[in-house]
C-alpha cells in the first residue's frame, strides 16, 4: 500500500508529462516511473511534490530500472 501511494503522489505532484518509463517494482506490487529529467534532486530540504521520489523504497527501484538517472543528494 506504500509503494502504491508514493506513486501516486509522485504522479499527481509532477503531473503526467513528467514521468517516463513505468515498470512494477516486484511482482504484484505497485508501479514506478522514471523521471524524464536525467538528474532527480533529493537535495534537503526536499519539496513535498518530490519526497515521494526521494524516498528510499522510489531510490531502490529507480537504481535499477532507470538507467542513466543521476540522484543528487
Amino acid at each position: 500500500m506504500l509503494k502504491f501511494a508514493i506513486a501516486l503522489m509522485a504522479t499527481l505532484a509532477l503531473g503526467a508529462g513528467a514521468l517516463a518509463q513505468t515498470a512494477p517494482s516486484s511482482p504484484g506490487s505497485a508501479a514506478f516511473a522514471c523521471p524524464k529529467t536525467p538528474t532527480l534532486n533529493c537535495m534537503p530540504i526536499v519539496p513535498a511534490e518530490r519526497r515521494a521520489l526521494c524516498s528510499k523504497d522510489f531510490r531502490d527501484w529507480a537504481a535499477e530500472h532507470c538507467p542513466g538517472l543521476q540522484i543528487v543528494y
